[in-house]
């Protein structure tokens, strides 16, 4: 029962059989090393032209623009990772067009955030003091500004810090 598949009689769209004689190859070009490949692409051709009712020039065809197809994907070099990194706040498509300028203009790599920043929803508690830490957090002033930062220390230190320094102006 080994080497069974839809059989090219059987009443299935053409390009579904053809996907099972791609889907084998590709499988097959990615498990075999160089040395036992063409003892198993022949395999294949034999399994669907011999036991599974499939004409040579269809599984031939369907072979070779696999491998074809699968060689041209190798040959593109995918681009090196950015060794500068920055977060977005992803805010719908304007995030993805200043990720590609930030990419393509100065070589930095665009990650998306997903939540908005806010001191409440990015910290996590301690045991010890059960007060948050390891914060990304948004200040919002009276006049209209803001402030985003980071802190390892407890939010409530910081925010204290900031009422301070703001009083002091």
């Amino acid at each position: 029962m080994h080497d069974r598949y839809i059989h090219y009689l059987s009443n299935h769209h053409p390009q579904i059989k053809r996907a099972i004689v791609s889907t084998l190859t590709r499988r097959t070009k990615s498990f075999c090393d160089y040395d036992h490949l063409q003892t198993e692409i022949d395999h294949l051709r034999t399994t669907f032209i011999n036991l599974n009712g499939y004409s040579k020039q269809v599984v031939d065809k369907t072979i070779s623009s696999t491998l074809q197809r699968q060689e041209r994907q190798e040959r593109q070099a995918k681009p090196e990772p950015s060794s500068v990194r920055i977060n977005i706040p992803y805010q719908g498509q304007i995030s993805h067009h200043i990720s590609r300028l930030l990419k393509k203009t100065v070589g930095i790599d665009g990650t998306f955030m997903k939540t908005i920043l806010k001191a409440s929803g990015i910290c996590t508690p301690t045991k010890k003091t059960h007060k948050p830490r390891g914060c990304i957090y948004k200040l919002m002033c009276d006049c209209g500004s803001s402030h985003i930062g980071e802190t390892s220390r407890p939010i409530d230190i910081r925010l204290k810090e900031h009422r301070t320094s703001v009083d002091q102006i």
